[in-house]
């Protein structure tokens, strides 16, 4: 698999951008799912973690390049991995969230499968994911054509028939966000 960091993708949307997300799902993930622990696949440099961590979840990521895991704060890089989403290196059930932001987009969608079975091994509960959608009012600018890694942006409908097609319970949060909750 191609390494891919998401710490040298360049940002489109401003350098907060970012933090505001992990705010809002930080948040969203503590007074909606109250996990108690949590995975971040593709956590990058580990913001999301920071929040999440900060509001008391008991919190590990893992990504594919090792330079964004360097960047991890301090704290928390003893719990942040190297890893592939097809791949994942913990053991089955261990989290009662699995979260992934952001990065099902990169994947090319032959392993789209592939890896949605890893997160949903990992979890014993739920798989939270935020994905690049071509139908989203957030890309109506068409940022993901920016991006070169961006190798399999569909409409969110596309990824739904996924879910549908391997028996995964699913419920989109909100309209063409491609924010998806699966259940295991």
């Amino acid at each position: 698999m191609a390494k891919l960091s998401t710490a040298t993708i360049p940002v489109r949307r401003g350098p907060i951008f970012p933090y505001v997300k992990a705010l809002v799902f930080s948040l969203g993930v503590k007074l909606a799912l109250r996990p108690q622990t949590l995975l971040d696949v593709g956590c990058a440099k580990g913001e999301f973690l920071r929040l999440a961590s900060f509001f008391g979840i008991d919190s590990f990521g893992v990504d594919v390049d090792e330079a964004a895991i360097l960047e991890v704060p301090e704290h928390l890089r003893k719990k942040c991995f190297v890893g592939d989403i097809v791949d994942l290196p913990f053991e089955t059930g261990q989290f009662n969230l699995v979260t992934s932001f952001a990065v099902l987009e990169h994947i090319p969608a032959g392993k789209s499968k592939a890896a949605l079975e890893e997160l949903l091994r990992v979890s014993r509960k739920n798989v939270l994911l935020q994905i690049c959608v071509k139908d989203s009012f957030l890309e109506r600018n068409r940022h993901y054509l920016l991006d070169p890694t961006h190798v399999n942006v569909k409409e969110g409908s596309w990824w739904a028939n996924l879910f549908s097609q391997m028996g995964v319970n699913y419920r989109e949060l909100g309209p063409h966000l491609g924010v998806f909750l699966l259940t295991v």
